[in-house]
């Protein structure tokens, strides 16, 4: 059994007041990453069909973001923004399986890195946080 002063030290510390200013922070480095990506990949002319991967990545989590800020005025369910943001995760990667050994990539594949974590960050704190 937890003693009733620990359950209200663990209840504040999963509030989600306490950590709802995570989310914009995680989706402003996300799409920052991603946005970032796409330059990169421009900028160092990869095949096409990595800039597109990239291009799918990035039009996908705004997405992901534009259904999000929708749910929350209650407009759609709070879960609907869950699958373009698994399709994300999914097409980062095949991008990451795409372009891991190549050495000129490297660049390209921290940025997919700081995404991906971002974006299984922001999933974790969907499950951790519990709403008052």
């Amino acid at each position: 059994m937890v003693p009733p002063v620990l359950a209200h030290v663990m209840a504040a510390f999963l509030s989600g007041k306490t950590w709802w200013p995570l989310f914009p922070m995680l989706l402003l480095m996300v799409v920052t990453a991603l946005s970032a990506a796409v330059v990169l990949a421009v900028k160092v002319k990869v095949a096409k069909a990595d800039l597109g991967i990239q291009v799918t990545a990035l039009g996908c989590y705004l997405l992901t973001a534009v259904v999000a800020m929708a749910s929350e005025g209650g407009a759609l369910s709070p879960h609907i923004h869950r699958l373009p943001s698994l399709l994300t995760q999914a097409i980062l990667l095949a991008q990451l399986v795409r372009i891991w050994r190549r050495e000129y990539a490297r660049s390209l594949r921290t940025l997919n890195l700081i995404a991906w974590g971002g974006i299984l960050a922001d999933t974790a704190l969907h499950y951790l946080i519990t709403v008052d």
